[in-house]
Protein backbone atom coordinates (compact mmCIF):
# COMPACT_ATOMS: atom_id res chain seq x y z
CA UNK A 1 0.00 0.00 0.00
CA UNK A 2 1.62 3.28 -0.92
CA UNK A 3 1.74 6.17 1.81
CA UNK A 4 1.10 9.92 1.00
CA UNK A 5 3.81 12.21 1.86
CA UNK A 6 2.73 14.63 4.80
CA UNK A 7 4.05 17.43 2.31
CA UNK A 8 1.23 16.45 -0.32
CA UNK A 9 -1.04 16.22 2.21
CA UNK A 10 -0.20 19.83 3.72
CA UNK A 11 -0.42 21.20 -0.42
CA UNK A 12 -3.66 19.88 -0.36
CA UNK A 13 -5.11 21.60 2.56
CA UNK A 14 -3.73 25.05 1.51
CA UNK A 15 -5.13 24.36 -2.14
CA UNK A 16 -8.43 23.53 -0.31
CA UNK A 17 -8.36 26.82 2.09
CA UNK A 18 -9.92 29.98 1.01
CA UNK A 19 -7.04 33.13 0.04
CA UNK A 20 -7.27 35.05 3.22
CA UNK A 21 -6.12 38.50 2.25
CA UNK A 22 -6.36 41.84 4.09
CA UNK A 23 -7.69 44.70 1.92
CA UNK A 24 -5.02 47.83 1.75
CA UNK A 25 -7.34 50.80 2.71
CA UNK A 26 -6.42 54.68 3.23
CA UNK A 27 -8.55 57.64 4.59
CA UNK A 28 -8.62 60.81 2.78
CA UNK A 29 -9.33 63.68 4.58
CA UNK A 30 -11.42 66.53 3.41
CA UNK A 31 -10.61 65.16 -0.18
CA UNK A 32 -11.88 67.56 -2.97
CA UNK A 33 -13.43 65.06 -5.53
CA UNK A 34 -16.36 65.01 -8.43
CA UNK A 35 -18.54 62.03 -8.77
CA UNK A 36 -21.21 61.78 -11.80
CA UNK A 37 -20.81 65.56 -12.50
CA UNK A 38 -21.92 66.13 -8.84
CA UNK A 39 -19.40 67.89 -6.21
CA UNK A 40 -18.91 65.47 -2.80
CA UNK A 41 -18.86 67.51 0.29
CA UNK A 42 -16.13 65.73 2.08
CA UNK A 43 -14.92 66.63 5.58
CA UNK A 44 -12.28 64.94 8.15
CA UNK A 45 -12.27 61.66 9.90
CA UNK A 46 -13.19 61.35 13.38
CA UNK A 47 -11.42 58.82 15.73
CA UNK A 48 -14.93 56.66 16.15
CA UNK A 49 -15.25 56.88 12.73
CA UNK A 50 -12.66 55.29 11.61
CA UNK A 51 -12.77 52.58 14.56
CA UNK A 52 -15.70 51.83 12.82
CA UNK A 53 -14.69 51.19 9.63
CA UNK A 54 -11.12 49.45 10.86
CA UNK A 55 -13.98 46.98 12.38
CA UNK A 56 -15.78 46.56 9.24
CA UNK A 57 -12.60 45.36 7.42
CA UNK A 58 -11.89 43.12 10.14
CA UNK A 59 -14.97 41.54 10.02
CA UNK A 60 -14.88 41.35 6.29
CA UNK A 61 -11.54 39.87 5.81
CA UNK A 62 -12.77 36.91 8.80
CA UNK A 63 -16.31 36.36 7.02
CA UNK A 64 -15.45 36.90 3.34
CA UNK A 65 -11.93 35.81 2.44
CA UNK A 66 -12.83 35.06 -1.41
CA UNK A 67 -14.18 38.63 -1.30
CA UNK A 68 -11.45 40.46 0.15
CA UNK A 69 -8.90 38.44 -2.19
CA UNK A 70 -10.69 40.21 -4.80
CA UNK A 71 -10.34 43.36 -3.80
CA UNK A 72 -6.41 42.80 -3.12
CA UNK A 73 -6.39 41.59 -6.48
CA UNK A 74 -6.41 44.90 -7.81
CA UNK A 75 -3.40 46.02 -5.52
CA UNK A 76 -1.88 47.69 -8.71
CA UNK A 77 -4.32 50.27 -7.95
CA UNK A 78 -2.91 50.92 -4.73
CA UNK A 79 -5.28 50.72 -1.57
CA UNK A 80 -8.73 51.64 -1.34
CA UNK A 81 -9.27 55.44 -0.36
CA UNK A 82 -12.10 55.83 2.31
CA UNK A 83 -13.73 59.34 1.75
CA UNK A 84 -15.81 60.73 4.77
CA UNK A 85 -18.75 62.86 3.20
CA UNK A 86 -21.40 64.96 4.21
CA UNK A 87 -24.96 63.00 3.51
CA UNK A 88 -25.38 62.95 -0.33
CA UNK A 89 -27.55 61.88 -3.25
CA UNK A 90 -27.03 58.84 -2.55
CA UNK A 91 -28.08 57.87 1.04
CA UNK A 92 -25.36 55.61 2.88
CA UNK A 93 -22.08 55.61 0.43
CA UNK A 94 -20.49 54.68 -2.49
CA UNK A 95 -18.23 52.31 -4.50
CA UNK A 96 -16.16 54.43 -7.55
CA UNK A 97 -13.34 54.07 -9.45
CA UNK A 98 -12.37 57.29 -11.52
CA UNK A 99 -12.62 57.42 -15.63
CA UNK A 100 -8.67 56.29 -15.92
CA UNK A 101 -9.02 53.24 -13.55
CA UNK A 102 -6.11 54.89 -11.15
CA UNK A 103 -8.40 54.77 -7.47
CA UNK A 104 -11.29 53.16 -6.39
CA UNK A 105 -13.05 54.80 -3.36
CA UNK A 106 -15.41 53.53 -0.92
CA UNK A 107 -17.36 57.11 0.14
CA UNK A 108 -19.27 56.69 3.39
CA UNK A 109 -21.54 59.56 4.41
CA UNK A 110 -23.27 60.59 7.19
CA UNK A 111 -26.14 58.08 7.43
CA UNK A 112 -23.71 55.17 7.58
CA UNK A 113 -22.53 55.94 11.38
CA UNK A 114 -25.56 57.90 12.56
CA UNK A 115 -28.72 55.20 11.60
CA UNK A 116 -27.48 52.22 10.35
CA UNK A 117 -26.28 50.36 13.07
CA UNK A 118 -29.40 48.80 13.66
CA UNK A 119 -31.42 45.74 12.64
CA UNK A 120 -33.59 46.97 9.79
CA UNK A 121 -36.04 44.82 7.70
CA UNK A 122 -35.48 46.63 4.65
CA UNK A 123 -33.05 43.80 4.28
CA UNK A 124 -35.74 41.66 4.05
CA UNK A 125 -34.20 38.76 6.25
CA UNK A 126 -34.03 38.99 10.39
CA UNK A 127 -31.34 39.50 12.33
CA UNK A 128 -29.69 42.05 9.64
CA UNK A 129 -27.23 44.88 10.47
CA UNK A 130 -28.21 47.14 7.41
CA UNK A 131 -24.67 48.75 8.06
CA UNK A 132 -22.73 45.74 7.40
CA UNK A 133 -25.26 44.61 4.80
CA UNK A 134 -24.28 47.69 2.72
CA UNK A 135 -20.43 47.92 3.85
CA UNK A 136 -20.41 43.97 2.42
CA UNK A 137 -22.87 45.23 -0.77
CA UNK A 138 -19.73 48.11 -1.48
CA UNK A 139 -16.98 45.89 -0.74
CA UNK A 140 -18.65 43.66 -3.95
CA UNK A 141 -18.58 46.37 -6.54
CA UNK A 142 -15.22 47.03 -5.17
CA UNK A 143 -14.15 43.72 -6.35
CA UNK A 144 -15.64 43.87 -9.67
CA UNK A 145 -14.27 46.91 -10.03
CA UNK A 146 -10.38 46.36 -9.40
CA UNK A 147 -10.61 42.80 -10.72
CA UNK A 148 -12.06 44.35 -14.32
CA UNK A 149 -9.42 45.97 -16.81
CA UNK A 150 -10.06 49.61 -17.42
CA UNK A 151 -11.95 49.69 -20.90
CA UNK A 152 -13.47 46.39 -20.32
CA UNK A 153 -17.18 45.95 -19.44
CA UNK A 154 -18.04 45.12 -15.53
CA UNK A 155 -19.21 41.08 -15.65
CA UNK A 156 -22.42 42.53 -14.26
CA UNK A 157 -22.88 44.91 -17.27
CA UNK A 158 -21.72 42.54 -20.17
CA UNK A 159 -25.22 41.03 -21.05
CA UNK A 160 -23.16 38.44 -23.36
CA UNK A 161 -21.38 37.05 -20.13
CA UNK A 162 -23.09 34.50 -17.59
CA UNK A 163 -23.20 37.20 -15.13
CA UNK A 164 -25.27 39.92 -16.90
CA UNK A 165 -27.41 37.90 -19.19
CA UNK A 166 -28.39 35.55 -16.16
CA UNK A 167 -29.11 38.76 -13.75
CA UNK A 168 -30.66 41.06 -16.63
CA UNK A 169 -32.81 38.00 -17.32
CA UNK A 170 -34.09 37.74 -13.78
CA UNK A 171 -35.00 41.58 -14.22
CA UNK A 172 -37.22 41.50 -17.29
CA UNK A 173 -38.94 38.25 -15.97
CA UNK A 174 -39.62 40.50 -12.51
CA UNK A 175 -40.81 43.54 -15.02
CA UNK A 176 -43.08 40.99 -16.46
CA UNK A 177 -44.41 39.53 -13.42
CA UNK A 178 -45.30 42.71 -11.53
CA UNK A 179 -46.86 44.04 -15.19
CA UNK A 180 -48.81 41.30 -14.53
CA UNK A 181 -50.66 42.40 -10.86
CA UNK A 182 -50.90 46.14 -12.57
CA UNK A 183 -47.89 47.41 -10.89
CA UNK A 184 -45.29 49.54 -12.73
CA UNK A 185 -41.97 48.63 -12.46
CA UNK A 186 -39.70 51.66 -12.05
CA UNK A 187 -42.19 53.34 -9.64
CA UNK A 188 -42.00 50.23 -7.61
CA UNK A 189 -38.18 49.58 -7.38
CA UNK A 190 -37.94 52.86 -6.64
CA UNK A 191 -40.39 53.23 -4.01
CA UNK A 192 -40.28 52.17 -0.26
CA UNK A 193 -43.18 49.74 -1.15
CA UNK A 194 -42.14 46.19 0.87
CA UNK A 195 -45.40 44.38 -0.97
CA UNK A 196 -44.38 41.65 -3.72
CA UNK A 197 -41.31 40.11 -2.38
CA UNK A 198 -42.22 37.08 -3.44
CA UNK A 199 -42.11 37.77 -6.90
CA UNK A 200 -38.26 38.82 -6.35
CA UNK A 201 -37.90 35.80 -4.29
CA UNK A 202 -39.25 32.92 -6.79
CA UNK A 203 -36.62 34.33 -9.36
CA UNK A 204 -34.20 33.64 -7.31
CA UNK A 205 -32.88 37.33 -6.44
CA UNK A 206 -32.23 38.11 -2.67
CA UNK A 207 -34.03 41.59 -2.26
CA UNK A 208 -36.16 44.27 -3.71
CA UNK A 209 -33.39 46.11 -4.64
CA UNK A 210 -31.55 43.83 -6.53
CA UNK A 211 -34.18 44.72 -9.17
CA UNK A 212 -32.27 48.58 -10.01
CA UNK A 213 -29.23 47.19 -11.62
CA UNK A 214 -27.45 44.03 -13.02
CA UNK A 215 -24.45 45.41 -11.24
CA UNK A 216 -26.79 46.29 -8.05
CA UNK A 217 -28.19 42.44 -7.99
CA UNK A 218 -24.49 41.34 -8.67
CA UNK A 219 -23.79 43.35 -5.14
CA UNK A 220 -27.07 42.08 -3.23
CA UNK A 221 -26.38 38.47 -4.35
CA UNK A 222 -23.31 38.49 -3.42
CA UNK A 223 -23.64 40.04 -0.03
CA UNK A 224 -26.69 37.68 0.07
CA UNK A 225 -24.43 34.54 0.17
CA UNK A 226 -22.58 35.93 2.64
CA UNK A 227 -24.66 37.59 5.21
CA UNK A 228 -28.23 35.67 4.93
CA UNK A 229 -27.86 32.09 5.16
CA UNK A 230 -31.81 31.68 4.59
CA UNK A 231 -31.11 33.14 1.35
CA UNK A 232 -30.68 29.78 -0.70
CA UNK A 233 -29.90 31.08 -4.27
CA UNK A 234 -31.05 28.63 -7.74
CA UNK A 235 -28.64 26.63 -9.60
CA UNK A 236 -28.12 29.50 -12.40
CA UNK A 237 -27.56 32.27 -9.60
CA UNK A 238 -24.72 29.65 -7.96
CA UNK A 239 -23.27 29.33 -11.04
CA UNK A 240 -23.26 33.18 -11.84
CA UNK A 241 -21.88 33.59 -8.11
CA UNK A 242 -18.55 31.00 -8.65
CA UNK A 243 -18.38 33.07 -11.92
CA UNK A 244 -17.66 35.75 -10.04
CA UNK A 245 -15.08 34.52 -7.76
CA UNK A 246 -13.03 32.85 -10.83
CA UNK A 247 -14.17 29.42 -10.38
Amino acid sequence: MRTIHPLFVILLLMLATPVRAEVLFQYLDNHQMELEGKEVTTKSWTADEREKVDRYFRILVDIAPRLTAMIDEGHDLGPVSVVRAETAYWSIGFAKQTNRGETTYLILTDNFFKAYDIESADIGYDGGNYSLWFFVHEAAHLAELRTTSVGEELPSRDLTGTIGRTIMTKIVRAKVALARQGIDFKEYVFSTDRSHVDVIRDLGLPTKYALRTPNEALAEIVTATILAPQYQPPEDVRRLVDVFYGN
